[in-house]
């Protein structure tokens, strides 16, 4: 049963009923409801009671409300976007488009998860994985691919932000809602984790540079990445950054994106760039 900690899934769910019913109400609006609703007297009130609730306690060890995140869902058939990266995503079935012009008339933010098959046109509950990532839109233009008379596409520019857990899935008609819970970052130490952070780090500078694996970067593209990640001394954010640049399945790439251990991630990351070079030879 849902409490006041779930006011943002439960605005999220009112702007989809009424949605359905032709009606248009904004995100602010349905917050606005929703902690009337809840009996406060409006939404600064209720997101206050919420961020103190957030605090962990030995009263209430549960999950955080603030770990918890409500949005449209895209569903991708070739792609497993990582926290910290930023890359295009092409929409083309309504049920995505109309995910993502939920996304612009909202907060801005989507979860993107991959699908098991990429063939599926429509893949159910079981059809796609548990974890993906929670990102920020930056852009969403028409997108017209080749052959086509017209639009008929999106291109989405996406940040990913943070991991999260899908455990529920809500479609109202206006594209399919993500209910989801974040996932706490798993830092490691970052002196113990050096050597094996810079080992990792000259296997990425040799992939970038020497390798054509990577299609679209300029000399100077390269050069603003090499420098970017030269200078990261977190294990996980330099595993993220080499999964996402990695040759890699879809499978492999998930499997990635779900080992959440900071360290074997890294590790696992890098076996990717060793495979990549082992088949260059």
């Amino acid at each position: 049963m849902r409490d006041f900690r779930d006011a943002k899934a439960m605005a999220q769910s009112l702007r989809s009923a009424v949605a359905a019913k032709g009606l248009t109400l904004t995100h602010s609006e349905c917050l606005e409801i929703a902690a009337r609703m809840l009996g406060a007297k409006d939404w600064n009130v209720l997101a206050a009671a919420i961020e103190r609730d957030a605090a962990p306690s030995p009263e209430s060890p549960g999950r955080r409300a603030t770990d918890r995140w409500s949005g449209p869902l895209l569903l991708v058939r070739d792609v497993v976007l990582f926290p910290k990266h930023t890359a295009p995503i092409y929409v083309a079935r309504d049920f995505s488009k109309l995910a993502a012009a939920e996304a612009g008339r909202g907060e801005l933010e989507v979860m993107v998860v991959a699908q098991k098959n990429e063939s599926d046109e429509r893949p159910g509950r079981e059809d796609i994985y548990d974890l993906g990532t929670v990102a920020d839109v930056l852009d969403m233009t028409p997108f017209t691919p080749v052959g086509a008379a017209r639009h008929s596409a999106l291109k989405l520019t996406l940040r990913g932000r943070q991991r999260a857990r899908l455990f529920d899935i809500v479609d109202q008609g206006n594209g399919l809602s993500a209910q989801a819970q974040i996932i706490a970052t798993e830092l490691a130490d970052t002196t113990a984790a050096a050597e094996q952070v810079r080992a990792a780090f000259e296997a990425f500078r040799t992939f970038v540079v020497g390798w054509p694996n990577i299609r679209g970067l300029s000399t100077e593209r390269q050069s603003r990445l090499i420098t970017r990640t030269e200078g990261i001394a977190r294990p996980d954010v330099l595993a993220d950054v080499i999964a996402q640049y990695a040759p890699g399945s879809v499978v492999e790439k998930q499997k990635l994106l779900e080992l959440l251990d900071p360290l074997a991630r890294l590790a696992s990351a890098a076996a990717l760039l060793s495979r990549a070079s082992a088949l260059a030879v």
